[in-house]
């Protein structure tokens, strides 16, 4: 067995090859080429490659797997922890990722199917458009403020409120960006017809969470794309861990200390589920009996608005969770752990947070 470290850049990567005893075998600078890659890799067939997170893991990943090799995807915020080199170099950070690998000390990273990177690029893309028509939105509602001239709230999003604001302020500037504003919504439209609604009706678990009152279809394609297996996380707690939303933790003897979410994981994941709170909140047609809704208000009293909408996102993630791993449907009042399908566990068998009993339990 070898043990390949690749350092990658974008013009080339940097090979180092071990042995099972750690004796370097071959030193060698790759260009980051999926030929180059493949030719490389094919004299070590059967053999285990790592190389960290980056922009063209994905180059060197597809190389290894064609040529016969594991390719192992390493989170490079936890290479750092583990290796400290006073020494940093492509040579030295190769070498050091091989011996994490032939010693079995790579924390890796989720490796998710071709389609769903192909359909997480899609999502961030229709988010990244979406970004730019809001921005543009607000210049214009900040040219009209400034000129004094009184709007309705939102009224840019229709063609008459458009149409209005070309009428009362004809100045080139705000022209333009009204121009540039209908086509990036005309181009939203479309993007979202021609290459998400295609894939949300393929995609049984994305249609199944949207039947959540204020979960649509781009927020559901997200959930399940940037989510990938579910089955991979042991419990809602590890699944709010990744996504950001948990609290971080200081502990030492008996002091222990809660702060702001850590935020780490996809960023869009956690905007999308911020937006879907808001509009559960705003559209729930079961207030009264929802779960959900009752416990914003209810932390909402105790410690204010925005706190308790990114706890209740937190939540509606946990619910999404179990949804989509016990294939049951939204439930607004919770489920019932008295009530079991055939071959679900009983509530008290289900994973519970330490400490807090029944925790992992949707609301």
């Amino acid at each position: 067995m070898h043990y390949i470290g690749i350092d990658a850049h974008k013009e080339s990567c940097q090979a180092t090859v071990m042995d099972d005893d750690g004796r370097t075998i071959e030193r060698k600078k790759i260009p980051t080429d999926m030929t180059e890659l493949k030719k490389f890799f094919s004299r070590y067939r059967k053999s285990r490659a790592v190389v960290e997170a980056c922009p063209v893991w994905e180059v060197v990943y597809e190389a290894g797997r064609q040529a016969g090799v594991e390719v192992v995807l390493a989170n490079p915020g936890q290479v750092k922890a583990i290796s400290q080199a006073r020494v940093k170099t492509d040579k030295v950070d190769s070498e050091t990722l091989a011996h994490l690998l032939r010693t079995d000390m790579v924390p890796e990273s989720y490796i998710a199917p071709a389609w769903v990177r192909e359909l997480r690029r899609d999502l961030r893309g229709r988010m990244h458009l979406q970004k730019t028509v809001v921005a543009i939105r607000n210049q214009l509602y900040s040219e009209m403020m400034r000129k004094g001239i009184k709007y309705k709230r939102e009224c840019l999003k229709t063609k008459k409120g458009r149409d209005a604001l070309r009428e009362t302020l004809p100045i080139p500037r705000v022209l333009r960006r009204l121009d540039i504003l209908e086509a990036l919504e005309k181009e939203l439209k479309d993007y979202n017809a021609e290459l998400l609604m295609p894939a949300y009706i393929e995609n049984e678990k994305a249609q199944f969470l949207a039947t959540i009152d204020g979960v649509g279809f781009y927020t559901s394609l997200t959930v399940v794309a940037e989510l990938g297996d579910v089955h991979r996380f042991p419990d809602s707690d590890s699944v709010v861990s990744y996504t950001g939303l948990a609290p971080w933790i200081r502990q030492s003897g008996s002091v222990t200390r809660l702060g702001h979410i850590t935020k780490a994981g996809p960023h869009n994941l956690r905007w999308v589920l911020i937006e879907a709170t808001h509009s559960h909140l705003r559209f729930c047609k079961a207030k009264e009996e929802c779960r959900l809704c009752q416990f914003y208000h209810r932390l909402e009293k105790k410690r204010g608005g925005n706190i308790a909408i990114v706890a209740t996102a937190a939540k509606l993630l946990r619910i999404m969770y179990w949804m989509l791993k016990l294939n049951r449907p939204y439930q607004p009042q919770g489920l019932d752990p008295g009530r079991t399908h055939e071959g679900e566990p009983r509530w008290s068998e289900w994973g519970k947070a330490p400490g807090r009993q029944g925790a992992d339990w949707p609301p």
